[in-house]
């Protein structure tokens, strides 16, 4: 997948989640927004690329990447974690 894509898609999550000062994308939602719109899944490395782009163009650390846990509330007693994407405070 073309990472300039993939870059506007996670800034227009990113957008599209913000709330109180906070945003956060986990990668399975990214990567079902471009299933959805580009009938495509990007790679974990393509995000990590995108998100170097991103980074690397406005010249600081405005994205970052984590783990989040997954599973809801027995999430909290899962092993299970997928990447999120959040803004830099």
């Amino acid at each position: 997948m073309n990472e300039l894509q993939i870059a506007i898609d996670l800034l227009q999550l990113l957008i599209n989640n913000y709330k109180d000062g906070d945003t956060l994308v986990i990668e399975s939602e990214l990567k079902n927004f471009c299933l959805n719109k580009y009938n495509t899944k990007p790679s974990t490395e393509e995000i990590s690329n995108s998100i170097e782009l991103i980074n690397s163009n406005a010249n600081s650390k405005i994205i970052t990447e984590g783990w989040h846990q997954s599973g809801g509330f027995l999430g909290m007693l899962s092993t299970a974690k997928e990447s999120k994407y959040s803004s830099a405070h």
